[in-house]
């Protein structure tokens, strides 16, 4: 199971049980059959400690969202909240992140007290996909504050499709890498491109380089992940360099992109780990860009993260 942020679906279950209880929801289940088949489901993950506590959150949240909220569920979801264990495990190792998982859970706590909304009536959503070619690069100029502060206000910022994935309900989207381009000349051929500075995106430890594991074969799949490289940074983590962006519809997509060129023999960032699974890699709103991308600039390649502080000391 893979934690990636503070945010109530911001790890692999709360995905699954969205995933999940659409999904019964819109195949014509009742709201008290749909709830039960989700927990039989999870059967195995409500008995876990940690996976229980992601499980009910999300469901709260969800039901409250659609007007569907159990009685059941919500007492579950402000216990959580209450009794403090989930941000005990935030806490943990000085996690810098551990102050933005108690304003989420406060923030759904608050919610939770509201009165839900109508109920809501789920619609089957059509497919998207995404008609980016793998390669093809695109600019977007910076124009917030934390540009300003940063001094790359009115740079850009260089998205490069290298993969893509799939977004609930069956959306294909892209998986890109992010380049800087603070000098507001933008390149004009691979050779222009490959002179610019990638952004990372995050780190593996690298204990946790071999997840996720196919429990049904757990021995042989752990001995042909054994058999790859895995180069780590001076901290001995495995540098990632790649964010999938949600996209759903073309509205979804800036206008302001400039299309610069299909570059894909560009070369890769030295010493990139690539998750095993693409469900490893972080996926983000459109509008969230920007803040996103500097955020990561400042945490990653300046080492501003307490993750790196706490490892020289």
């Amino acid at each position: 199971m893979g934690v990636w942020g503070p945010g109530i679906y911001e790890n692999d279950l709360a995905q699954d049980v969205k995933t999940e209880y659409d999904e019964m929801l819109l195949s014509g289940f009742s709201d008290k059959d749909a709830y039960a088949n989700l927990k039989a489901a999870f059967s195995e993950e409500l008995e876990d400690e940690e996976d229980s506590v992601l499980f009910w959150l999300a469901l709260a949240d969800i039901q409250w969202n659609y007007g569907r909220l159990e009685t059941e569920v919500k007492e579950a979801a402000l216990e959580i909240i209450d009794n403090g264990a989930d941000l005990e495990e935030w806490n943990r190792d000085n996690n810098p992140l551990a102050a933005e998982r108690e304003k989420v859970l406060l923030e759904l706590k608050d919610k939770l007290m509201q009165p839900q909304p109508k109920r809501k009536r789920l619609k089957k959503e059509k497919q998207f996909r995404c008609s980016w070619k793998t390669g093809d690069v695109f600019a977007y100029q910076m124009h917030s504050e934390k540009s300003k502060e940063l001094g790359f206000y009115e740079g850009y910022l260089l998205l490069q499709k290298v993969d893509e994935s799939v977004w609930y309900p069956n959306h294909t989207i892209p998986i890109i890498r992010i380049k800087l381009c603070v000098n507001r000349e933008l390149p004009k051929s691979t050779e222009d491109f490959n002179k610019l500075p990638y952004v990372q995106t995050t780190f593996t430890r690298y204990e946790e380089r071999f997840f996720p594991i196919d429990c049904s074969r757990y021995e042989e799949d752990i001995a042909e992940k054994s058999k790859l490289s895995y180069p780590t940074d001076e901290y001995g983590f495995l540098p990632q360099y790649r964010m999938s962006m949600i996209t759903t519809s073309e509205r979804n997509i800036p206008k302001s992109l400039v299309f610069l060129g299909n570059f894909s023999d560009a070369e890769p960032p030295a010493n990139e780990f690539v998750p095993h699974s693409k469900r490893n890699v972080h996926s983000y709103k459109w509008k969230e860009l920007e803040e996103r991308v500097l955020g990561c600039y400042c945490r990653y390649n300046l080492r501003q993260s307490k993750w790196y502080q706490n490892k020289s000391d």
